[in-house]
């Protein structure tokens, strides 16, 4: 079994919770948010073979009202929040974490991490938690090992 790490007061009051209608196991399979002309297929399929489907909504992708209305009223899908793992707020402004599709260090990365401008990093680093606690000395993130607040989070 899977621990799961909630961090410090679980201020959103995130709960562990059954898989939905009592079933044993979920399976997956996603388009990554709610985008007109990808979910329709996927809820004609939906009513095919007797599924129940999730749309994770963002306010960086199409997620119009009226739309969103519709396709609740059919009972095949349910909502959840996608947490964008490339973007942060930092001094108030909400923006992607610097050089995180970069395969490169830059000088915005260098001035905010423990990094030297024109190395090689992998694309997608870092994430949030972990990745961005090491990275920054301690500075962001969480260190989940040790149960341990950033600086600027704190």
């Amino acid at each position: 079994m899977t621990k799961a790490i909630f961090f410090p007061d679980n201020k959103l009051n995130a709960q562990i919770c059954s898989f939905y209608n009592g079933h044993s196991a979920a399976v997956t399979l996603d388009t990554d948010t709610l985008q007109l002309g990808k979910y329709e297929f996927a809820e004609i399929n939906l009513f095919k073979y007797n599924l129940q489907g999730t749309v994770f909504l963002s306010s960086y992708y199409y997620s119009e009202e009226s739309v969103l209305k519709n396709l609740k009223s059919t009972g095949r899908l349910s909502y959840g929040l996608y947490f964008h793992t490339d973007r942060w707020m930092h001094e108030g402004v909400d923006a992607i974490i610097p050089d995180y599709y970069a395969t490169t260090w830059t000088t915005e990365g260098a001035a905010l991490f423990n990094v030297v401008v024109g190395e090689p990093k992998a694309s997608r680093f870092p994430n949030h938690g972990q990745q961005l606690y090491d990275i920054s000395g301690g500075f962001y993130g969480y260190d989940l090992i040790n149960s341990i607040t950033a600086k600027m989070n704190s």
